[in-house]
């Protein structure tokens, strides 16, 4: 933070001084830079973007831009009455003579963020520089208890909140260590107003808090745990569209034959290929093992596509289908700059809704070559429509056009699912599935390269992180 004219005119010149750096002609000329010159360079930029931060909040707080501000509690006063000296045009050296200190003494109140400085003296100096402080008392302990044991009851267990980062305390139900950083937390995640808190009415999670979805929930007490994660959820997506921010982005195709050609010009159709292609349009692609909740997700949010896998199955095949799947719903409707659909069930329920419907049609054709449906009535005619005879069959179709097997037997399955048929192929088409144990590591380690957490705390970026490290574990 600078706190006075004197160390806002230093930090301007440096600030100048790293732009000119930046903009150099041999920066400007590098044709192709190298990696460690790429390094630099950003570093350069990282540096110039802080300290013009720190310039425009000394400026917005002297002219007067800045008449309200937002703490969390008595700690952060200190920074509060820097701000205000700052609001007031007072010096250091006017404050000093007011306390009937030498100017050296404000001085090191300021370095030391009043360090040892007594509680009476800094309320003296608030009075001096006209803050007025609201006084709201927040005993935020017996509310964290309330909050936590509704969210144990909707199927959110202790160690789920302690992992992720929701609480801090221990999993094995001791108390809360710090209440007032989890209620912040609790807060922020489940949008719960303190009068909310302290109601005796049961808490509710409001669809502001997952991102206005577009999903039918199923009835029941399973619809307190779907709602309590996908809030949770959406800030962890939340965090990675801050993340992203400085990611390049382009327009997602809702042509299945686009879409694989694109992916087929990084390589075959793999789930890695899928996943780097969606990076390569700005789709931050995050992994989620939870159990239940929901199948998948998407979110767009401040312009910024975010979807999120969350399947328990080790079948490259599905996941493929699933990554795509959500692809196709961050292609709909581009012009909004925000956008979720959540879905609760996946490519083995069927569903009439018709977005799902072209989302699992689009996914079908991208990996089986646009041609989905004809294959699946070569494996009928194959089989001669006789249901015993369609694995075998499946595999050969599968050779005959170089797809893969496990593609065509979903699309198979999906198909006579729709058709209502009499038979569950649902277990058959899992033996042709291509397996892999640990398949959503690659996802995670390219999120922990791609996303950049921003400066400062963010809420959102914790989770995000906290959860990407729970992957790794």
């Amino acid at each position: 933070m600078i706190t006075n004219a004197r160390e806002y005119q230093i930090t301007k010149a440096q600030c100048a001084r790293l732009v000119e750096a930046l903009n150099s002609p041999a920066q400007a000329s590098a044709v192709a830079p190298s990696p460690l010159s790429e390094l630099e360079r950003q570093a350069l930029k990282s540096e110039v973007d802080l300290l013009s931060d720190h310039i425009r909040d000394y400026e917005n707080l002297y002219e007067g831009r800045l008449a309200h501000l937002e703490v969390e509690g008595l700690g952060s006063l200190p920074s509060v009455l820097i701000k205000a000296r700052i609001a007031s045009r007072m010096t250091q050296k006017e404050l000093a003579e007011r306390l009937g200190v030498h100017m050296q003494q404000v001085q090191r109140y300021e370095a030391s963020g009043y360090r040892a400085v007594s509680f009476e003296r800094m309320l003296e100096i608030a009075q001096l520089l006209g803050v007025k402080i609201k006084q709201d008392v927040v005993l935020a302990e017996p509310l964290v208890r309330r909050a936590t044991t509704a969210l144990e009851g909707w199927g959110l267990t202790r160690d789920f909140l302690v992992s992720r980062g929701i609480v801090s305390g221990s999993a094995a139900g001791e108390g809360v260590i710090d209440s007032v950083a989890s209620f912040n937390r609790l807060q922020h995640i489940f949008g719960w107003s303190t009068k909310e808190l302290e109601s005796q009415p049961p808490l509710r999670v409001s669809a502001e808090s997952m991102g206005r979805p577009l999903f039918k929930l199923p009835g029941g007490r399973r619809q307190d745990f779907v709602q309590a994660y996908s809030a949770y959820a959406f800030r962890v997506a939340s965090g990675a569209a801050k993340c992203a921010a400085d990611l390049p982005t382009a327009a997602v195709p809702t042509d299945a034959e686009d879409a694989r050609r694109q992916i087929l010009e990084l390589g075959p159709i793999t789930l890695q290929t899928v996943i780097d292609w969606a990076w390569s349009l700005g789709i931050a692609v995050l992994p989620l093992r939870d159990r239940a909740g929901f199948h998948g997700a998407f979110w767009r949010i401040e312009g910024r596509n975010v979807i999120v896998l969350k399947q328990q199955t080790s079948s490259l095949d599905r996941l493929m289908h699933d990554t795509l799947h959500e692809v196709f719903h961050a292609s709909q409707e581009p012009e909004l700059a925000s956008r979720s659909v959540i879905d609760t069930s996946d490519l083995t329920t069927s569903s009439k809704d018709p977005e799902e419907q072209e989302a699992n049609m689009f996914a079908s054709n991208v990996l089986l070559a646009g041609r989905a449906n004809e294959l699946a009535e070569e494996v009928a005619r194959e089989a001669g429509n006789h249901g015993p005879a369609l694995k075998r069959a499946t595999s050969i179709v599968a050779r005959r056009h170089g797809v893969s097997a496990g593609a065509l037997a979903n699309h198979l399955a999906w198909v006579l699912q729709q058709q209502a048929q009499p038979f569950d192929w649902w277990g058959t088409a899992q033996n042709l599935q291509t397996l892999q144990d640990g398949v959503l590591e690659y996802a995670r380690d390219i999120a922990f390269v791609r996303l950049v957490p921003p400066r400062g705390s963010d809420i959102d970026a914790e989770l995000l992180f906290t959860a990407l490290r729970s992957e790794d574990q």
